[in-house]
């Protein structure tokens, strides 16, 4: 069974891309908390996972909601991503979230409005507010150790 349940914040605006066929995919990095022992005590310790999110939940509700900071539950599927460097030549692959559930569980500061759209064609980030959680039924990182919010 390939199922993930994650509770997280955005590691920075989420980016939204949009494709002539109509889809829109918003791709996020979700700083979610481990905690490890160091030195005979426990830390507070990010993992950072990369998630994607495609269609109405990315168009209508990551993109006018989500911002760096967010705190958000995200259900999804594990994806692996397989590419070819091309500078290397070497393969490389990379795992992600496919995120077909977000909820918004609370915000950095609860400050925030939602803003328009961004315009077709276009890879922005975006700001907004939370709202109640979404589910898609179409659904089809970042490296350092600190938070950064």
């Amino acid at each position: 069974m390939n199922n993930v349940n994650l509770l997280g914040r955005l590691g920075q605006d989420p980016e939204l891309r949009y494709f002539e066929s109509g889809s829109c995919r918003a791709s996020f990095s979700l700083a979610v908390d481990d905690r490890v022992k160091r030195n005979g005590q426990w830390v507070k310790q990010p993992i950072w996972v990369s998630c994607e999110a495609w269609g109405k939940l990315a168009s209508d509700v990551i993109a006018q909601y989500c911002r760096k900071g967010s705190q958000v539950a995200v259900s999804g599927k594990l994806k692996v991503e397989s590419w070819q460097d091309k500078n290397t030549g070497a393969n490389r692959q990379r795992m992600l979230v496919n995120v077909q559930n977000l909820h918004m569980t609370g915000s950095k500061d609860g400050q925030g409005q939602p803003r328009p759209p961004a315009p077709q064609g276009q890879s922005v980030p975006v700001d907004g507010r939370p709202m109640d959680s979404y589910a898609d039924p179409g659904a089809g990182g970042g490296d350092s150790l600190d938070i950064p919010f």
